[in-house]
């Protein structure tokens, strides 16, 4: 009944790329004990021991992350788990997959998905994307599967299409390491506009 806020880390692969995130309870929120298990969303694509990316259940958008909460209330699976007011979810990115898809993080938006309804945005509100941190911030009326996703047609073309034709980028790029925090090891993406070694 009262108000917390819980910090996803420790999470062994494939969940791991959803260390970072945050779950914040406003008082008021709940008014039983529940259980919260965190689980990778059905339409996760995993290769090796890590997530690769989703195939998207909507032809007309595209799923940059996601992740499915399932609530237990006296050992009952209640799904979706409606809370009496919203609560704040933060849910991370990897930069490198919106890298690969096309994507930047202002395309992001926040839905819950569902195999009836498909994705649907009713109950999330103040979406708020931190680029910074690589993570979106957004109020759920529930818990069930919430995806970041972005629509199709937003897909840009900036580094994939570089890649593609093999361009010079015109200045020097550095992007935000991810994952962030890691352990045992990160990536790094970056660009410089001449062909030459490069240490880092």
């Amino acid at each position: 009944e009262g108000s917390g806020e819980y910090k996803f880390s420790g999470f062994p692969s494939p969940l791991n790329f959803l260390n970072g995130g945050r779950l914040q309870f406003p008082v008021g929120s709940l008014n039983e004990d529940i259980k919260i298990t965190i689980k990778l969303p059905k339409f996760a694509k995993i290769e090796g021991d890590s997530v690769a990316g989703f195939d998207s259940p909507d032809t007309n958008k595209v799923i940059a992350s996601g992740a499915e909460f399932v609530v237990t209330v006296n050992n009952d699976t209640v799904s979706p788990y409606y809370f009496r007011s919203p609560i704040s979810v933060s849910l991370p990115y990897k930069r490198g997959l919106l890298n690969e898809l096309g994507l930047n993080p202002e395309d992001l938006s926040v839905a819950f998905y569902s195999d009836t309804a498909g994705l649907d945005t009713t109950g999330i509100t103040n979406v708020v994307i931190d680029s910074s941190r690589n993570r979106i911030i957004a109020d759920v009326a529930h818990f069930s599967v919430i995806v970041l996703y972005a629509e199709a047609e937003e897909l840009t073309t900036g580094i994939s299409e570089e890649k593609s034709m093999n361009k010079m980028p015109d200045k020097f790029i550095l992007e935000q390491n991810y994952p962030n925090p890691f352990n045992p090891e990160t990536n790094i993406i970056y660009q410089i506009p001449i062909t030459t070694k490069v240490v880092i």
